[in-house]
């Protein structure tokens, strides 16, 4: 290790700098020096999923990772009710508020399991993550409709059915 000009500590190997603690925070790799570059934020932990308007689920995991601004996430539930009305369902509770900006409107994630709902539905139902807030929400995909997934279609797809979803978005 070597202090360099007494604001950061370097590690070289054979000559080769591998590693830098960044005067302003953060670390480096392989001799970069950009502090863009750094890595200055990483957390692990778990998140508390809730419903809105009378729904109800049971949370078995949710869990996260935040890299920099990146924040991924796993969340295993069974929807235990839903009422049979047009409200929006949506899952609360995510760790970190997602960015406002138009490109973070809807980021990547799957329901890779829901056991006993294999149906057109949740073949096609996609989590994600609504921009500069804490929820997440559903869409369908191929089933001619761009509306938000509904109470009554969570009842009759989802209630009962224990489902592993997960997936990540850019933190504010």
């Amino acid at each position: 290790a070597n202090a360099v000009g007494g604001s950061l500590i370097n590690f070289t190997v054979d000559g080769s700098e591998k590693l830098r603690i960044q005067a302003g925070g953060g670390i480096s790799f392989n001799g970069d020096t950009a502090a863009a570059n750094a890595l200055d934020d990483y957390e692990e932990g778990t998140w508390t999923a809730t419903v809105n308007y009378g729904n109800h689920i049971t949370t078995n995991a949710a869990y996260y990772t935040k890299i920099g601004n990146m924040v991924y996430w796993m969340l295993h539930f069974q929807a235990t009710f839903a009422p049979n009305d047009t409200a929006v369902f949506n899952i609360y509770g995510l760790p970190f508020t997602s960015s406002n900006v138009t490109e973070n409107y809807g980021w990547d994630a799957q329901i890779t399991y829901s056991a006993n709902a294999n149906n057109t539905v949740i073949a096609n139902m996609r989590p994600l993550v609504e921009k500069n807030n804490t929820y997440i929400y559903f869409h369908t995909v191929g089933l001619g409709s761009a509306t938000r997934v509904l109470n009554n279609l969570i009842r009759s797809a989802l209630v009962g059915n224990d489902t592993l979803m997960g997936g990540f978005y850019m933190a504010a």
